[in-house]
């Protein structure tokens, strides 16, 4: 029985797990490849596979340390979701692989859930710059992408502005951009962001229907 699985190839294995969820289906794949390896050391995991790993790990500890030390699941040790943490760079301003993903997500789509409703939000930090020993770079300081002005940079940021997509149909949403700024944006910058989000998104064939900020009490107003 070990042997017959042993030989199985990806496209057999696919064709038995075709049914489950996709979520379930990354998990048995994740038990089989740790299967062919004889010892935990130079295992190889998909990318989804981490993310799920690190999340499971943000949102319980101890349930991950448990699970690890049970076997119970092929999980990653620390080390190794530290070293995926560290190749993800946060930028602040338009993120252009956030826009080809939401592209590819959407190409099957139809029309109508290729409509949606891009939401704004903006929240106050604390002035705080932290030094990024990977990269020797500190970060804090106002960064409104190409709308920045060097005056900006010297100055801490205190407010981010968040862009968010959300569909009509559907319920996955997509952060598209964030930026970093003293006070609020002005509103001369905020609508250059406004259309430029708007024209990155029609780029991919993605319909922006409305633009709001997500807060029922403004709406109202």
């Amino acid at each position: 029985m070990i042997k017959k699985y042993d030989n199985l190839s990806q496209t057999q294995l696919s064709s038995y797990i075709n049914y489950p969820p996709e979520k379930q289906k990354e998990v048995v794949y994740a038990c089989f490849n740790a299967a062919k390896n004889k010892s935990t050391k130079g295992r190889r995991y998909t990318v989804t596979w981490i993310y799920e790993c690190l999340l499971m790990r943000i949102k319980s500890p101890k349930l991950y340390r448990k699970t690890r030390k049970d076997n119970t699941l092929p999980l990653p040790s620390y080390t190794t979701l530290q070293r995926y943490i560290k190749k993800i760079h946060p930028v602040y301003g338009f993120s252009e692989a956030a826009f080809e993903v939401m592209g590819l997500k959407t190409k099957d789509m139809s029309e109508m859930e290729r409509h949606g409703c891009l939401l704004l939000d903006k929240m106050k930090l604390s002035e705080t710059p932290s030094f990024q020993r990977s990269n020797l770079y500190v970060e804090g300081f106002v960064d409104l992408g190409k709308y920045s002005t060097e005056n900006d940079k010297t100055k801490l940021g205190d407010h981010a502005l968040l862009l968010l997509y959300q569909p009509f149909c559907g319920k996955w949403y997509q952060t598209v951009g964030i930026f970093l700024s003293t006070g609020a944006v002005s509103g001369h910058i905020l609508e250059k962001i406004i259309t430029e989000a708007v024209i990155l998104l029609e780029n991919q064939n993605i319909h922006v229907d409305c633009i709001t900020d997500g807060r029922w009490a403004n709406l109202e107003s």
